[in-house]
């Protein structure tokens, strides 16, 4: 998959569980700032991208098709591979494209 260098890392950090996240921080014998800033529940990769009712509130602002489907996912590596199959809607409609490379 063709990614930029940056996205590549974040992407693999992101499914390897290597962001420094509440949930990992608390593993590695951290005690503050556990919780998600926005709404105060734990603090993971799956609740930050997907669950939070903030980047929830973000993906229903995306032009995206089937966007349920993402925020339903249990985990960030099951919504990649479900965006492989969304389209990325265009507000002019001139372009459709996968969301996901």
């Amino acid at each position: 998959m063709p990614l930029p260098p940056k996205l590549r890392v974040f992407l693999w950090k992101i499914t390897k569980g290597a962001l420094p996240l509440g949930e990992n921080l608390e593993t590695r014998g951290m005690t503050e700032n556990l919780t998600c800033t926005h709404c105060g529940l734990k603090e993971t990769a799956s609740h930050l991208f997907l669950h939070c009712q903030f980047a929830i509130d973000i993906w229903y602002a995306a032009p995206i098709s089937n966007l349920a489907a993402i925020t339903t996912t249990l985990d960030f590596k099951g919504a990649l591979k479900l965006g492989t199959k969304l389209t990325n809607l265009s507000p002019i409609g001139l372009h459709m494209g996968p969301l996901f490379p």
